[in-house]
């Protein structure tokens, strides 16, 4: 009923494993969707149509920063992290 911590071999952990690596990806990309969202909403609520004013400016290096930083770092963490095959033997 209990498992202590040293009785877990790593063949176990492996599906635990690859489940919290493909949800620290899915988890960029969302994340990544609500910051544009939010930014395009921001500026279709606050700047008139037509216009490009500061606001403007600002929402859209905002949102071209956030994009590249967000795939800058989901393909560092995809290149960094070499998951074991689900069998626990690595590639």
């Amino acid at each position: 009923m209990f498992v202590h911590q040293w009785e877990i071999s790593l063949r176990s952990q492996t599906n635990f494993l690859w489940l919290a690596y493909l949800d620290e990806n899915f988890y960029i990309f969302v994340v990544a969707c609500l910051k544009v969202s939010i930014l395009l909403d921001w500026v279709r609520i606050f700047v008139p149509v037509r216009t490009r004013n500061t606001f403007f400016w600002t929402c859209h290096v905002l949102l071209w920063l956030n994009l590249l930083f967000i795939s800058l770092v989901s393909s560092l963490l995809t290149s960094y992290a070499r998951p074991h095959r689900r069998d626990g033997i690595r590639p």
